[in-house]
């Protein structure tokens, strides 16, 4: 049973905790927060680079809750076996969450996009 919440958080299957694209995304957006001023843009950051990256991390949140309500309903099924059918309200969780998470990666991208559209480049005063 362990096993199975382990592999629902790190991305096995329908319904999955965190998913790989929102790791990627997470290390790509932080690389790109760090290393913008050193390849000579402005070291101001704008807002959407830093905003990006929290709602990602909230986005893990969300997964974490997640994992914590199918772990609650997985518990109060009936009988033995995981093949029982619990209540109907599981796959509008189920949904529900799939929608939020989809919202805040959708959100983070596009608060990446308009982060990077937003930097500018150093300019050199000499």
């Amino acid at each position: 049973m362990i096993d199975d919440m382990m592999w629902r958080l790190l991305g096995g299957g329908f319904g999955s905790g965190i998913d790989l694209a929102a790791v990627l995304a997470f290390v790509v957006f932080g690389v790109v927060a760090f290393l913008s001023p050193v390849i000579g843009y402005e070291p101001r950051r704008s807002a959407g680079i830093p905003a990006s990256l929290f709602l990602l991390t909230g986005y893990v949140a969300v997964s974490v809750i997640q994992l914590l309500v199918q772990w609650t309903q997985l518990l109060d099924r009936p009988g033995p076996g995981f093949g029982r059918v619990g209540s109907d309200m599981g796959i509008h969780l189920l949904m529900g969450f799939a929608i939020l998470k989809m919202m805040l990666f959708l959100a983070a991208m596009l608060a990446f996009a308009i982060g990077v559209l937003s930097l500018r480049v150093q300019r050199n005063e000499d």
